[in-house]
């Protein structure tokens, strides 16, 4: 059984009216998951920090209660990037409207992401040295209210410690660390740690700028967990998207036989060499599942979860 907790199906279902989630070219394609033994999946909704940024989150919303929910695969909706709440020159009550919407009509989100790349209205992305900004207390704040738990996934470090401030679940939905491979979006030790005292969950990310330059790299992200005394927080975020049509992607931006949702058997079986199965459990589902602290990450994934919308 597999709990993912990150990945782009929304963001590809809403670029073209034509396409499904039944899709291969999603790489996180309904069937994909099945083949790869997923029972929980969390859909972001992903949005840039452009004009549209809120109709598109919007729009992704609803392709979410479309969407069909089983016994054997329950679909959780998050935010990647608070931009889908709101534009930046939107009145900021809108997003405060739009959020405690989206609570009742798709929800409970498991997460929110402030950030993604860049800069926007309410902090920092990891392509920058910006903390938190007034938007993005007021939005913390409402957040805390709710129960929502805030996603590190996409900060800069300034945000991140800024967050740190906060009483708030936190967690880290789609990142590796930083002390293996070098990249902003990777996770400093001193964040991860911060991260899994308070009984956050790090999602191992599979996206391979961000793993490292070869599958090998796969053990050392997991090794150095180890290391840290942090495997009882490590779960799965592979982050898996296709047919975005960036231009700044790689060519192939993910492992051969480790690029879509039905590789998990394969990646499995590498962990196989250093981890006992009771430690690959934990990872690829029962450090989700337990209930830690009400109203954190992990109380979303309780077995008892109805899987209704």
């Amino acid at each position: 059984m597999i709990i993912d907790l990150h990945c782009d199906l929304l963001a590809y279902l809403e670029m073209d009216e034509k396409r499904t989630p039944y899709d291969p070219l999603s790489r996180c394609s309904l069937e994909q998951m099945k083949q790869g033994g997923v029972s929980k999946q969390v859909l972001a909704i992903f949005t840039e920090n452009k004009p549209g940024s809120s109709t598109c989150g919007a729009r992704q919303a609803e392709i979410f209660k479309t969407l069909p929910q089983t016994k054997e695969l329950q679909l959780i909706p998050a935010i990647e990037s608070a931009c889908g709440l709101a534009e930046e020159n939107e009145p900021l009550e809108n997003a405060l409207n739009r959020l405690e919407k989206w609570q009742k009509e798709i929800g409970p989100l498991a997460y929110i992401g402030l950030t993604w790349k860049e800069e926007n209205r309410f902090g920092g992305g990891n392509c920058s040295d910006v903390g938190l900004k007034p938007d993005g207390k007021i939005l913390v704040e409402k957040m805390i209210e709710l129960g929502i738990p805030v996603d590190f996934s996409h900060t800069s470090d300034a945000l991140a410690y800024d967050l740190l401030k906060y009483e708030i679940p936190l967690l880290a939905s789609h990142s590796n660390f930083r002390a293996i491979t070098d990249h902003p979006r990777n996770l400093p030790d001193e964040i991860a740690l911060e991260i899994t005292k308070r009984d956050g969950i790090i999602g191992m990310n599979f996206y391979r700028e961000f793993v490292g330059p070869t599958p090998d790299y796969f053990l050392k992200q997991i090794e150095h967990a180890k290391k840290l005394g942090i495997l009882d927080h490590i779960a799965l975020g592979a982050d898996f998207f296709g047919g975005l049509d960036l231009p700044w992607l790689l060519p192939s931006p993910f492992f051969p036989l480790f690029d879509n949702s039905s590789c998990y058997p394969r990646y499995l079986k590498i962990l196989e060499s250093i981890l006992s199965p009771d430690e690959i459990q934990r990872i690829t589902h029962t450090n989700c599942e337990r209930k830690v602290l009400a109203g954190t990450i992990t109380g979303r994934f309780s077995e008892k979860q109805s899987t209704s919308t």
